[in-house]
């Protein structure tokens, strides 16, 4: 439990909260545009009580990843 615990600390550490805009639409900060390396097109997922934007490429490894060890 103290790994999973450390890990999810460390993962959220980088998370901002943002506001909708009057059209329902929100800004992702230049910070985290850079850190994801995000460009024209993004994949968005739900994560639980959250979702995440990533870039395709990436996205496509973590789901292999996740589907090969886990015999999905």
């Amino acid at each position: 439990e103290k790994d999973a615990r450390y890990l999810r600390r460390y993962l959220f550490s980088g998370a901002e909260e943002t506001l909708l805009d009057m059209q329902g639409r929100f800004v992702i900060s230049k910070s985290l545009i850079k850190y994801a390396d995000l460009k024209k097109e993004v994949v968005l997922i739900g994560a639980g009580d959250h979702f995440e934007v990533w870039k395709p490429e990436n996205w496509t490894k973590v789901l292999k990843d996740i589907n090969e060890k886990n015999n999905f």
